[in-house]
């Protein structure tokens, strides 16, 4: 079981590497700034993977707090990275 962790990940080349690594059957965490497009992009992931293999986390991804926020939802829900 790998789990990955995409930063940038509610569009764009961020949400295909997501599909791409869903399709291979990874459990993957997506985090984008935009609270709207990221639960899009999850539910589309989790329509092809199951609820259970996405985790969605809204932030910044240049500020250090958010960047440990989401590392530690991500492995609270998902596993290790």
């Amino acid at each position: 079981d790998k789990v990955v962790f995409i930063a940038g990940a509610s569009r764009g080349i961020g949400r295909a590497m997501a599909e791409a690594f869903v399709r291979e059957g990874a459990r993957v965490a997506i985090t984008g700034r935009t609270e709207a497009a990221l639960e899009e992009a999850r539910d589309a992931l989790a329509a092809a993977a199951g609820r259970e293999a996405v985790a969605a986390v809204a932030g910044d991804m240049t500020r250090s707090a958010d960047i440990a926020r989401a590392l530690e939802a991500t492995e609270a829900r998902l596993g290790p990275i």
